[in-house]
């Protein structure tokens, strides 16, 4: 008598129904939020793409910038008025 191969058993092993605790895909917590991160961020990309206003703030705001938005939500109020001003064309400048 032989002893199976481990590709063997692999093979056996793949055609017979899981029986165990679900699930039975080890998927992490991580991964199922960055999925839907991602998909998120592609969601937003779009309606910018599709949206027709916002002429000014296209231009100067092409995609998603994580290093932009921390330097925005770090400004003072201020500091921040007078940078929406100028993406969004209402300044007084």
């Amino acid at each position: 008598m032989t002893t199976p191969s481990p590709y063997q058993l692999a093979k056996q092993a793949a055609v017979i129904d899981f029986v165990g605790p679900e699930p039975v895909l080890g998927l992490t917590v991580d991964s199922v939020r960055q999925s839907i991160h991602r998909w998120a961020v592609n969601e937003q990309i779009k309606l910018w793409q599709q949206h027709s206003g916002c002429r000014q703030s296209k231009l100067l705001l092409q995609r998603f910038n994580r290093s932009f938005t921390r330097y925005a939500i770090d400004l003072g109020k201020r500091d921040l008025r007078i940078l929406l001003g100028l993406l969004t064309g209402h300044n007084w400048l």
